[in-house]
């Protein structure tokens, strides 16, 4: 069960200039575009599908984005090592459209030693009953 406090500890994690560029062309920063070879601001956001959570497992799937903010104090590097951490930091179950869901906000940080270089949050929902989603009618 998902808890506010989970955590992976930090590990250290590098954003390789492969990752970077094809993150970007994922998010429609083609060649020739002016932030090319640069890491674009939401980033940290492929380091939910690109390490294994501990938790990875209790997240209820479809799983929709809620909200998302980014706060950096530097740019992110390609090849530089930083330490990363990921964490809930709450959790609440509601029912939404006769739906059960789960809404918690997830924060992913990194730092290069003891400097906090950015910090990613993330309000996720997930569908807990009707593993599909929202209910659809069907009409014959």
């Amino acid at each position: 069960m998902l808890k506010p406090g989970m955590t992976t500890g930090k590990f250290d994690y590098q954003f390789s200039q492969s990752d970077i560029d094809a993150f970007n062309q994922a998010i429609g920063i083609d060649a020739g575009h002016p932030l090319t070879g640069q890491a674009a601001l939401t980033l940290p956001i492929k380091l939910m599908t690109s390490v294994n959570l501990p938790w990875q497992e209790e997240i209820p799937q479809p799983l929709i984005h809620g909200r998302q903010s980014f706060t950096y104090h530097q740019t992110i590097q390609a090849n530089k090592t930083y330490q990363i951490e990921i964490s809930i930091s709450s959790v609440r179950p509601m029912t939404a459209n006769g739906q059960d869901t789960l809404m918690f906000e997830q924060i992913i940080a990194g730092w290069d030693q003891d400097q906090v270089v950015f910090q990613a949050k993330s309000l996720l929902i997930g569908y807990l009953s009707n593993q599909g989603g929202p209910a659809h009618e069907a009409h014959a």
